[in-house]
């Protein structure tokens, strides 16, 4: 199978209207995923509805302001991955070096989890990353994450809990057999995640950033 593998951006505004930050990442990216296993879309407002449908009351409660930009930005990255599987990426994340094309290879379920929690208190505890995370079309986690939140937002007006995707993926987690087990089944990787953010200021040294990239491809920054 030649298909290739969907790689999902958001950026409502557009390309145009980025900040330095995200565009500097945007196009770094691109750079390095396989273009001949990969396919990169950029969901803009102007062509996100080419890609899927949202219920009229889940549009009306965005327009009205009880929806924010990142709790729709959850509904429709677990609805595209629903629909045609691929990967997420949070447009703020820094691919440190090439990925390679094997990574693509088996399109299995893949989240991204690290061996130590960097904070206790929440309920994720690093095992699971909900903005960079691949799979198959019609996957159960997926299926049951977007039918959650969107029932969820159908029924509330307001969060019970700004984090209301990791409770919903806990209650995957620790009720769903299956679920826990491919999720538990995913490897540690990139342990230097958020090294990058905290030395973006310092002066560019190349035998740190070749000490970084050494187990690391993934940076997560923050504009």
């Amino acid at each position: 199978d030649n298909k290739k593998i969907p790689v999902w951006i958001l950026w409502l505004q557009g390309e145009a209207q980025m900040p330095e930050l995200v565009r500097h990442c945007y196009h770094n990216n691109r750079k390095n995923f396989p273009q001949e296993k990969t396919e990169i879309h950029l969901l803009t407002q102007e062509n996100l509805f080419n890609y899927i449908r949202l219920p009229d009351v889940i549009i009306e409660k965005f327009n009205k302001g009880i929806i924010s930009v990142t709790h729709l930005s959850d509904i429709i990255r677990f609805l595209l991955l629903k629909i045609y599987g691929g990967m997420w990426l949070d447009i703020t994340y820094y691919i440190g070096k090439r990925i390679p094309e094997e990574f693509f290879t088996d399109q299995k379920l893949w989240i991204h989890r690290m061996e130590h929690p960097l904070w206790t208190a929440d309920i994720v505890q690093e095992r699971w990353s909900c903005n960079l995370l691949m799979g198959p079309a019609e996957h159960k986690l997926f299926r049951f994450i977007s039918d959650a939140l969107l029932f969820y937002w159908q029924c509330h007006d307001s969060l019970i809990d700004y984090f209301v995707l990791d409770y919903i993926i806990a209650a995957a987690y620790e009720n769903l057999e299956d679920i826990r087990s491919r999720i538990d089944g995913c490897p540690y990787s990139n342990p230097q995640l958020f090294v990058l953010r905290d030395k973006i200021n310092e002066a560019y040294d190349a035998g740190v950033y070749a000490d970084m990239i050494g187990d690391t491809t993934f940076f997560k920054l923050s504009y």
